[in-house]
């Protein structure tokens, strides 16, 4: 080859080596962080719990105070027939926790005589708690997206105030605006990558993790991702529309609409999920197993199928 071809020729070899350089580094990163993640996926979910139980936490403070002196900084305690309702609650919490706990040591048993058996198991409790993560995710992220929309007018605020009349609206927003504050602070937070490796996080990290997961809770976290995607195009639509315009009572009934139909098939995935079942919904579902593999083909091998 002569000097001119080698000239010539220098660009594309050089284009060549950076190629497979990159290769290289991408292959020997994902190799790294398929070793380690399994201890990466649980702890990267227990950091992003943390900051919404600490807000649930504030919004239950906010209903069992009340401030009446704010230049003192004087709280006055609910009187008494109050303080032993809050009191009831949290006995009928920590019976429930209880329960859980009983009843998830009951599961585990059966498994474990259902493996011995070579028998599918159950989902147990704790695997159907672990999978309401992402539709509370699902949830709490389409209530931020519609709280958003206009500032003299909230429709899931509006929504809450119908279905529970008895409560104004400076109360539900008292008890769900610290929440929906937390989730917007985390999936906005560094110019939206943190909401990106959420997603990435439930789609690869459990939703597409045939190894360590079940069915059940990939299932249900692909269709927590897909449910969230459509009612994020659904929403931007309908913001495409009311951006310029201000909040008339057609388009705040189109909201509280949209922001119910929504919230009810999450209530579906949800109530799904506690019942420890597949929900199989139109079109979605064959999406769904598109990623996930067929249910009939789980635990089988490459040759098997």
């Amino acid at each position: 080859m002569s000097i001119i071809d080698k000239l010539f020729t220098f660009p594309i070899r050089l284009i060549d080596k950076i190629r497979v350089f990159i290769e290289y580094l991408a292959n020997w990163v994902e190799l790294g962080v398929w070793r380690v993640r399994d201890p990466l996926i649980f702890t990267l979910l227990a950091i992003l719990i943390l900051p919404l139980l600490k807000s649930g936490l504030t919004a239950l403070n906010a209903i069992k105070f009340k401030e009446i002196d704010t230049t003192n900084g004087v709280n006055e305690i609910l009187n008494n027939s109050q303080s032993n309702n809050i009191n009831s609650l949290y006995t009928i919490i920590c019976a429930l926790i209880l329960g859980v706990i009983l009843f998830e040591i009951g599961l585990q048993y059966i498994n474990y005589r259902t493996r011995q058996k070579k028998k599918k198991g159950i989902v147990t409790i704790i695997e159907r708690g672990f999978t309401l993560i992402a539709y509370s995710w699902a949830t709490l992220e389409m209530t931020s997206m519609y709280s958003s929309m206009y500032p003299t007018y909230d429709p899931p605020v509006e929504f809450f105030k119908r279905v529970f009349p008895n409560m104004s609206g400076q109360q539900i927003g008292a008890i769900i605006k610290p929440i929906i504050i937390t989730v917007s602070s985390i999936t906005s937070s560094q110019s939206g990558i943190v909401g990106l490796g959420i997603f990435l996080l439930f789609f690869y990290g459990v939703g597409r993790n045939k190894t360590k997961f079940k069915f059940f809770i990939r299932y249900h976290y692909i269709q927590a991702i897909l449910l969230y995607a459509m009612f994020g195009f659904q929403f931007h639509i309908y913001a495409l529309f009311t951006e310029r315009s201000a909040a008339t009572s057609l388009m705040e009934f189109i909201g509280i609409t949209l922001y119910s139909v929504n919230l009810s098939i999450l209530i579906l995935g949800i109530s799904a999920t506690i019942l420890g079942r597949e929900t199989n919904f139109p079109f979605i579902h064959d999406a769904i197993q598109y990623h996930t593999g067929r249910k009939e083909d789980e635990g089988k091998g490459f040759l098997d199928l």
